[in-house]
């Protein structure tokens, strides 16, 4: 009889469990339904995203029976796309690395060494040969096929846009405690992408400097929020006086932006027993509602 009910207990604990799980799921799919409503064109204004808007605010405490849920958005293009640095080819490479022009390749470098890690030319090479499509390595310090053939056991490059920012620490040259470190500044997103300046982070705004600093975070930062790119280089003209074009050509539309398309809904759900940790990330670009394009439950 002792084992008869034991058993009994240990089947209902986990049928309770299960049942637990899959609401938790549930709910956090309704969460899902309501980040998506929010970030929708009927409740946001899509031609400018920053920190005033309602889906910037965190999600409430929302007591739910037998539980609680709790969250909130994150603006993914506050971030530096490790994907953006796909399109290189050597000239423009050269050109950033001799420091005549400015990109998504100057930047990559610059976050680096704000974050006191190596900095010099294969850092940025070696993630252009494990995005791009061909096996030929964009210059000296990058690396393809034949380099990571040498490993034991062999990786084999992507060679192609990456899902997952945490595919860096596979290239040539970075370790798992470099993506630890650069986690919370680097993402991956299915596109290449501007950074909103509207957002970005100091860390991420002394990257997009150019030399400045912390007199461009400052300015930046003091103007925020910008209806407009345009906003943007008058703010910048009117300190520099070197003239809008030039400032354009120094901060150029891909590179900076005023909006965002990729957001990741962060969401908590306890639930008797069970308690999950929800990542989805929503795309919105070329749509009225949103859509959830990614999803990974802890």
């Amino acid at each position: 009889l002792g084992n008869i009910f034991y058993r009994h207990q240990i089947e209902v604990s986990q049928s309770a469990g299960s049942l637990h799980s899959d609401q938790a799921v549930l709910l956090a799919i309704s969460a899902e339904s309501w980040a998506r409503d929010l970030l929708s064109s009927e409740n946001d204004n899509f031609v400018t995203d920053h920190f005033e808007e309602d889906w910037a605010q965190a999600v409430p405490f929302l007591p739910v029976d037998g539980g609680s849920i709790a969250g909130c958005i994150v603006d993914l293009q506050s971030r530096f796309n490790l994907n953006s640095l796909s399109n290189y080819t050597i000239s423009p490479l050269q050109r950033e690395l001799n420091g005549t022009s400015f990109g998504h390749a100057s930047v990559w470098g610059n976050l680096l060494q704000s974050l006191d890690l190596l900095a010099d030319g294969s850092r940025v090479a070696v993630i252009i040969d494990w995005l791009d499509k061909d096996d030929s390595a964009i210059s000296p310090s990058g690396a393809e096929r034949s380099e990571y053939s040498l490993y034991d056991p062999p990786r084999f490059p992507h060679n192609n846009l990456i899902s997952d920012a945490g595919e860096l620490a596979a290239m040539e040259g970075f370790s798992l405690r470099d993506v630890q470190i650069l986690s919370p500044w680097i993402t991956a997103l299915p596109a290449l992408t501007a950074v909103n300046i509207n957002t970005a982070s100091e860390q991420m705004l002394l990257a997009l400097s150019d030399g400045m600093g912390v007199e461009f975070v400052d300015l930046v930062t003091s103007g925020r929020p910008y209806a407009e790119r345009a906003e943007f280089y008058g703010v910048m003209n009117q300190y520099l006086m070197i003239g809008e074009q030039q400032v354009q050509l120094r901060w150029p539309k891909k590179l900076i932006d005023v909006k965002t398309a990729f957001f990741q809904l962060n969401i908590e759900v306890t639930l008797g027993q069970s308690k999950l940790q929800v990542k989805s990330i929503i795309h919105r670009k070329g749509s009225a509602t949103p859509v959830v394009i990614g999803r990974e439950i802890t």
